[in-house]
């Protein structure tokens, strides 16, 4: 089957990928680049600090408190070099000295006491995790150097018809020749060769740049001899995605104004007018985040209207947004989100333009506002304006106030035809098997995002292909059988898993190979590159991986496992790795009933197998002997997970662990989990289609997926140590809830004979047979499962129960 491609597409499939240039001068004063070079450290060291303790939160020991408080007492350091404040060394010796108290000269491999957990991992206190975050946050608070930032590189954007764009910027990175690969050169750029053969460009100069001048008095050669020691022209992959979002904002609409631009090796930071924004464009839950303030002065109804618009579109675009007193906090990161490193990016370019959109609506808001009759209508108009800047990216109407009005109506009255577009964008994906376009605004953003990308993807790993300007998939495109041959590969180390965590949700099934659940997963590398995982899945362990380096302009080729790691690495997808030592987790296999949905997930905390039933309220959690179910844990949680049987969260891993450190109960993360504000949790079960032989296995492809929404007070197993939650049919919950009771009061204290009595007035009651048959089942199971200080001979007699009843 073809299917016709819209043209939007196909030149966004043809165009050439634009060129990235840097040309560098003379670095700038050292008061500037020692701020940034001791702010770049901090919170490289506040990554690596908050990970060991997430990787310790598991199974905590007195060596993983001493080391994050070691690392702690750096980041003070640094951020005394930031702020010149001492407070956070203070308050860091003060948690040094209660913590030392309470584990002595314990050896560093003894478990940590009970009561120091709190002063380890807690929110809610002055512990280690919780001081780490403040300096964190307060470092990037810091109003740093004043003035303008000088600038002592130029970055230049050549896009593939030959325009170009350059922006003057300040670079921090402190990036050694070692570290770095020869930067490619723009298409017909002129210029010689460096020392070691890497391309050096032409360019008009940065400001405060040097070099001798050519016959039209553009710099000629900002060159090697002119860069500072230990400086390079070259750059990594990570580095080079980091300019493309740097360039990105400026090639938008509006242009900022005067704006500073300062990046690091991995970080960008941009000033604008009343506005500061920071990104570390990697995967969010890597470490990624990007954070937005922006300051209005004014109380006018335009300077409100232009504040409530961007907290809107920040929000609507995914960001967690908070308003205080004319001040707007935005941020994303891994606690909310799932982004890879390209979407943190390009969530980077989204808030950069929507605050200098923002900023420019000063003139137009009033005639946009005319004739509103109260505040519920300016803010109805101010929303469609916020949908406008969220599906297309930048503010796309004219600048003349009047034009703007009369555009900003058009755009809202043609509505229906892009709702009508959604449909069969949705349709087109399902047809070619991709997911379906999400309920976001329509615009050439979202289109991109939702239709573009996946089909692009698609095409790169050669699942399909373009003819004539339709789309069809690819007869040999059959990954089941290149799974089929590889399963009785060995498998990957437990330390490749943990460092590939943070991508968890964005693998996704695709098949089976035999009784194994086959999975992809595809990230972009840099502008040209993907890199493509296969996988197969037993249980909460995964089998073979399978990388595949892609490209447009050739066929996919296989990428051995260690190169892999290191290009994904180098582009900011992986999670760094654990210390050596650091605690691995200990899956077993999960043993759950043929009639239930299981899902696996990633062990947060290892704890006992429970049951019970789903509460999504901190206030009913707070009850006790509830599962609590949040997409994040947070601070304000920590009393509710005390009370609670086990924590269930869809996202926000590294906090949540610690979280449930601190409170003692199992957790686990179902990342492939979405929340849903209407139905909570909502899982998709995946369906298989007919067995087929590939490679000598039978492998059924994927044929569709059943939805599960897991809604308040139903029925659930979690079992931490094997990495999965089950869930019972609706029609078996009651019997097991009640079996569940019967368990717990026999934990609490009750006679072993209340289970035998307990066992014979269900099977003599009400409950229909297969009924019946599924709690037997289940206490079989939990005889099996659970400690429960049973003697053979009690454990016989509720057997023997089972036994004459016919189960």
């Amino acid at each position: 089957m073809a299917i016709f491609l819209p043209a939007a597409l196909l030149v966004s499939l043809a165009s050439a990928a634009p060129t990235v240039t840097l040309r560098r001068g003379p670095d700038a004063p050292p008061e500037v680049t020692g701020y940034f070079t001791s702010l770049d450290r901090l919170l490289d060291s506040a990554d690596a600090l908050l990970w060991r303790l997430a990787d310790s939160a598991g199974r905590p020991t007195v060596g993983a408190a001493r080391s994050a408080l070691a690392g702690l007492r750096s980041m003070a350091k640094d951020y005394e070099a930031v702020s010149g404040d001492l407070s956070a060394a203070a308050a860091v010796e003060e948690s040094a000295s209660a913590l030392l108290k309470l584990v002595g000269s314990s050896p560093d491999a003894d478990e940590l006491p009970q009561e120091a957990l709190g002063l380890v991992y807690s929110l809610q206190k002055d512990s280690l995790h919780r001081l780490a975050q403040l300096i964190q946050q307060r470092a990037l608070e810091a109003p740093g150097p004043k003035g303008a930032i000088p600038a002592n590189v130029l970055l230049a954007l050549r896009g593939p018809e030959g325009s170009e764009l350059e922006l003057p910027a300040l670079d921090v990175s402190n990036i050694s020749a070692s570290d770095s690969v020869p930067l490619r050169a723009a298409p017909g750029a002129t210029g010689s060769q460096g020392p070691r053969g890497e391309a050096v460009l032409l360019s008009r100069a940065a400001p405060g740049a040097t070099g001798s001048q050519g016959p039209r008095g553009e710099a000629v050669l900002l060159s090697r001899a002119a860069l500072a020691p230990g400086l390079s022209v070259a750059r990594t992959a990570r580095e080079e995605n980091v300019l493309r979002a740097a360039l990105a904002v400026f090639s938008g609409k509006p242009r900022p104004k005067d704006a500073s631009v300062v990046f690091g090796k991995r970080r960008i930071w941009l000033r604008l007018p009343g506005a500061s924004l920071y990104a570390y464009p990697a995967a969010a839950r890597a470490g990624g985040s990007v954070r937005l303030f922006y300051r209005e002065e004014g109380g006018s109804a335009a300077e409100q209207g232009r504040l409530y618009l961007l907290s809107k579109a920040l929000f609507d675009a995914g960001f967690a947004v908070s308003v205080e007193s004319g001040e707007l906090l935005a941020t994303v990161d891994g606690t909310r989100s799932r982004l890879d490193a390209e979407g943190m990016a390009e969530s980077f370019v989204f808030a950069a333009r929507a605050a200098a959109a923002a900023r420019s609506l000063t003139g137009r808001l009033p005639a946009f506002l005319e004739g509103s009759v109260s505040q519920a209508e300016n803010a109805a108009r101010l929303d469609a304006l916020a949908r406008n800047l969220v599906a297309e990216g930048e503010m796309s109407l004219p600048s003349e106030a009047k034009a703007f009005a009369r555009g900003a109506q058009d755009y809202r009255s043609r509505e229906g035809e892009r709702e009508g577009l959604r449909l069969r964008m949705s349709r087109t994906l399902a047809a070619l098997h991709l997911q379906e376009f999400p309920p976001v605004p329509v615009g050439k953003r979202t289109i991109e995002l939702h239709f573009n990308g996946p089909i692009d993807a698609a095409l790169a790993r050669a699942e399909l292909r373009l003819e004539n300007g339709r789309l069809a998939r690819e007869r040999g495109y059959d990954p089941l059988a290149r799974l089929a041959a590889a399963v009785s590969a060995p498998k990957p180390e437990a330390k490749t898993l943990l460092r590939l965590e943070p991508l968890a949700c964005d693998i996704r099934p695709i098949g089976k190979v035999g009784s194994r659940l086959a999975e992809r997963g595809q990230w972009r590398l840099d502008q040209d590159r993907w890199v493509v995982l296969y996988s197969l899945r037993d249980g909460p362990e995964r089998g073979a991986l399978l990388f595949d380096l892609l490209s447009r302009r050739a066929k996919p080729k296989a990428f051995a496992m260690g190169e892999a790691l290191e290009a994904m690495d180098e582009a900011g997808l992986l999670r760094p790795a654990p210390e050596d030592g650091a605690p691995r987790p200990a899956w077993k296999k999960a043993s759950a009933s043929a009639s239930s949905a299981v899902f696996f997930g990633r062990t947060l905390r290892p704890g006992p197998a429970v049951s019970g039933r789903v509460t999504y309220g901190r206030a009913q959690a707070m009850l006790g002997d509830r599962i609590y179910a949040t997409p994040y844990a947070a601070g304000a949680d920590e009393k509710a997970l005390r009370r609670a049987k086990a924590l269930l969260v869809t996202q926000g891993g590294p906090q949540s662990a610690m979280l449930a450190a601190a409170a003692g109960v199992p957790a686990l993360e179902l990342p492939q989990a979405e929340w849903t504000e209407s139905a909570g949790l909502r899982l998709e079960e995946p369906l298989f289609a007919a067995p087929r032989k590939a490679a000598g296995a039978d492998v059924r492809d994927l044929a569709g997926a059943r939805r599960i929404a897991l809604r308040e007070g139903e029925f659930v197993k979690l079992d931490a140590e094997g990495g999965f939650v089950e869930f019972p049919e609706p029609d078996k919950q009651a019997a097991l809830a009640r079996l569940e009771e019967a368990l717990s009061a026999l934990e609490r204290g009750s006679a072993p004979d209340s289970l035998v009595l307990w066992t014979e007035a269900q099977m003599r009651g009400s409950l229909t047979r297969p009924q019946k048959r599924e709690l037997a089942a289940a206490l079989r199971l939990e005889l099996r499962r659970r400690g429960l200080g049973f003697s053979e001979s009690d454990e016989k007699r509720v057997l023997d129960v089972l036994k004459g009843a016919g189960f």
